[in-house]
């Protein structure tokens, strides 16, 4: 079975973006995985760990040959990011982001990206680093992907494509949506309940906003 993309770039190895890379190279979603990052020690632990397939110190040539790119750097670092990546980004490949503020970032990325559609897995864990990656961080996660009217359906579809083989539920919602499920995820957290009670929590408040519940297959 051919994967679903040929070379894929992700942007900031931390956990998730190495989080990420890991569940593409474990579901054979991706045929070569590649790693930018500013930080020599985070790109040698991705290889060394076996997260990517090749990193890079520098933005070049290379991301034009990428299908699909994926900016994980902190937030406030993406903009400033999309904005050295998008003259080396080939015309037709897939771009998105993981950042959890996504109203800003999606405005300024989506006119300088090809194809660019806004994404946040809600996922995360105590321990920070690539180092703390792994594939399992975004299964029974919930990836919200966030598009706008000038998101072209092909560049969707195919984003949905990677949500639903990693993720358990994934709802296109706005910002105002996003915000209110998020507030409701910290309430649940500040209570201290169990994770079970807490994903029961999650649930009832996605569809209490209008979200559907779509599992994956």
């Amino acid at each position: 079975m051919k994967p679903v993309f040929s070379k894929v770039g992700i942007f900031g190895i931390g956990l998730l973006g190495g989080s990420v890379a890991l569940g593409l190279r474990e579901r054979f979603l991706a045929e070569e995985v590649h790693a930018y990052d500013a930080d020599p020690s985070a790109l040698e632990d991705a290889l060394a760990l076996g997260v990517v397939d090749r990193t890079h110190d520098r933005l070049g040539d290379w991301i034009g040959q990428l299908d699909l790119g994926i900016l994980a750097a902190p937030v406030g670092a993406l903009a400033a990011l999309g904005q050295q990546v998008a003259p080396l980004a080939r015309p037709d490949s897939l771009w998105s982001d993981v950042g959890s503020v996504k109203g800003p970032i999606v405005k300024a990325l989506e006119p300088l990206l090809p194809n660019f559609v806004g994404s946040h897995p809600m996922a995360g864990s105590e321990k920070a680093g690539v180092e703390a990656a792994h594939a399992g961080l975004l299964e029974n996660a919930v990836w919200v992907i966030t598009p706008t009217p000038s998101t072209r359906p092909p560049a969707l579809e195919r984003l949905r494509e990677l949500v639903e083989e990693r993720a358990l539920v994934h709802e296109v919602i706005d910002e105002p949506r996003l915000r209110r499920i998020r507030e409701d995820m910290q309430r649940a957290e500040a209570r201290r309940l169990q994770p079970h009670y807490i994903e029961s929590f999650f649930l009832e408040a996605f569809r209490r906003l209008g979200g559907s519940v779509r599992p994956r297959e």
